[in-house]
């Protein structure tokens, strides 16, 4: 609670407690999930999974399920005992709910300082038998965002691999405890652990997500697949300290995302740039594979992270059409005459551009989706049929401002 209250002191928190049984634990994450309060989450409430089951974990797993569809982020600390999360120092195993595919698994490193505080470098912390936890689920497959750099080296079996993210462990955290004979006498002590990662990984989530709410650009949600989208692409801004020094006890670090430290250590402010930048780009998909132009179509835009963000319909009757997605660099209401436009293509090939080819012989349109990446600032989008013997704009659909003041 007093690493929230440092990073994010404005914000509200809300403390859930729970039997430390297995339904006791069940029971309280499935409130938090429920209430559907709380966006940011974290938690420092692990057991191995070994000695969890699997029927405990495929249960905990469907209720963080739910909290991904509803945009909540949970952040777990992934374990302070190394490659061993069982304790035994022989037995290789990851920590539950660091390990779930549905939640953000929290490491730890050694950070050095330099003059007035400045950062230096980071290490991951490892002090046998201590250290952070990290490794492979026994369990869980690997989920399609955790790739990139590094993902594909010695360890992989297929299995989703923890942590994702880190955090400073050591030295550790000043907080006051009131409760002396539960932390070795009351008054400032000093707090340390991935347990301490989580919540810190928390906060500064809750504080990008107030970024980019003051910049009109969609939350994080569940923060997994932006994490790892930000760790891949190429950033005008570095989100991340890539640790390459240490291991967990087993796992090395190695260059890009590695057992022992996920993807790296945030830079707080980079991040928040590059999601206002990645969350403010938008892609165009319809909702249906095929298409018969002759009726009228909804098409959806959606950021990067796959989240949607505007819908409109197109108007009927432009069967015997192309049709182009394009897009222009300055809005312009409706009413007023066409902005210059490009097709989106021309931003990013990789996609491919929306039109039907010969669609006078073929008046079905297959759809396709495409992403725009590198759009101006305020550009517009809409979904046009161009008439390429006169050259001219027809059955145009409603036009959008896309909020994208970072993006180019």
């Amino acid at each position: 609670m007093e690493v929230v209250s440092a990073i994010a002191p404005g914000a509200t928190q809300k403390i859930y407690i729970g039997p430390n049984t297995g339904q006791g634990v069940l029971d309280t994450y499935n409130k938090i999930v429920t209430d559907n309060t709380a966006k940011t989450i974290s938690t420092s409430w692990g057991l191995c999974e070994s000695l969890s089951g699997d029927s405990f974990l495929n249960a905990l797993d469907t209720i963080f399920a739910q909290s991904v569809a509803q945009g909540q982020a949970v952040f777990a600390a992934s374990g302070d005992y190394g490659a061993y999360d069982c304790r035994d120092g022989v037995t290789l195993d990851v920590d539950s709910p660091a390990s779930d595919p549905h939640v953000v698994g929290v490491g730890g490193t050694r950070l050095t300082v330099g003059a007035g505080g400045s950062y230096n470098c980071e290490s991951v912390w490892s002090n046998n038998p201590y250290g952070v936890g990290g490794g492979l689920s026994s369990l869980f497959a690997r989920p399609g965002y955790q790739n990139g750099p590094g993902v594909n080296n010695l360890y992989p079996n297929g299995k989703r691999q923890a942590p994702d993210v880190s955090a400073d462990a050591d030295p550790g955290y000043s907080v006051y405890c009131t409760a002396g004979s539960n932390c070795g006498g009351a008054g400032w002590i000093e707090v340390g652990g991935t347990s301490a990662g989580a919540p810190l990984w928390a906060a500064l989530a809750a504080d990008v997500n107030q970024y980019l709410a003051a910049n009109s650009q969609p939350r994080l949600g569940s923060a997994s697949a932006a994490l790892y989208a930000f760790f891949n692409a190429t950033q005008q801004y570095r989100a991340y300290h890539d640790i390459v020094a240490g291991s967990n006890l087993h796992y090395l670090t190695t260059t890009g995302y590695d057992q022992a430290s996920g993807v790296g250590t945030p830079d707080v402010w980079n991040l928040a740039r590059d999601a206002a930048v990645w969350l403010g780009a938008v892609s165009i998909a319809t909702g249906m594979s095929e298409y018969n132009t002759a009726q009228p179509m909804q098409v959806t835009i959606y950021n990067l992270m796959n989240q949607p963000i505007y819908a409109f319909d197109t108007k009927a009757n432009c069967s015997a059409l192309d049709l182009q997605l394009q897009v222009g660099p300055v809005w312009q209401p409706p009413s007023q005459a066409p902005c210059p436009l490009r097709r989106a293509a021309d931003y990013d090939r990789g996609w491919g551009n929306l039109h039907g080819a010969h669609s006078r012989q073929h008046p079905h349109w297959r759809a396709q989706r495409v992403h725009a990446r590198a759009l101006p600032a305020g550009a517009a989008v809409r979904l046009v049929t161009h008439d390429h013997q006169h050259h001219r704009l027809l059955c145009v659909g409603h036009s959008v401002l896309v909020n994208c003041s970072l993006c180019g």
